[in-house]
């Protein structure tokens, strides 16, 4: 049985190379955005 889950393509936690192109209030803007939401089967996660 797959197993479906939703993965973010910008992660929920910031790293120093993520901070390299967003700021945190960016970050906090489009983190959770349907366009950032990615549906992967487990396999794929």
């Amino acid at each position: 049985m797959l197993v479906k889950t939703i993965e973010h393509v910008l992660p929920q936690k910031l790293t120093p190379a993520w901070l390299a192109d967003f700021t945190e209030k960016e970050h906090e803007t489009l983190k959770d955005r349907l366009a950032n939401l990615l549906p992967l089967s487990s396999g794929m996660n």
